[in-house]
């Protein structure tokens, strides 16, 4: 995903091409790329949006940088459920 943190509200935007072939989830939070607080706050509105509880997702790369990957860890119908979400 692309977050853009510092933004003026809390949103997903859409899927987006990334240049290279592959696509990303488009991810705004108004908190500050400051202590952490940007991926906190990416984390719990994606879970939000995703209706998840926020232990279901982790970033697992892009912790200092815009661009980032989640794992999502739950139920094989939650999984399907935010696939068919993201196609």
């Amino acid at each position: 995903m692309k977050v853009i943190p510092g933004a003026s509200r809390d949103a997903l935007g859409a899927i987006v091409d990334d240049g290279t072939g592959g696509r990303r989830l488009a991810v705004q939070v108004a908190a500050k790329a400051e202590g952490n607080a940007a991926n906190r706050a990416v984390v719990r509105l994606v879970a939000k949006s995703w209706h998840l509880p926020p232990t279901a997702l982790q970033i697992t790369a892009g912790h200092t940088s815009r661009l980032k990957r989640l794992r999502l860890v739950a139920s094989a119908e939650k999984v399907q459920a935010v696939e068919r979400l993201l196609s």
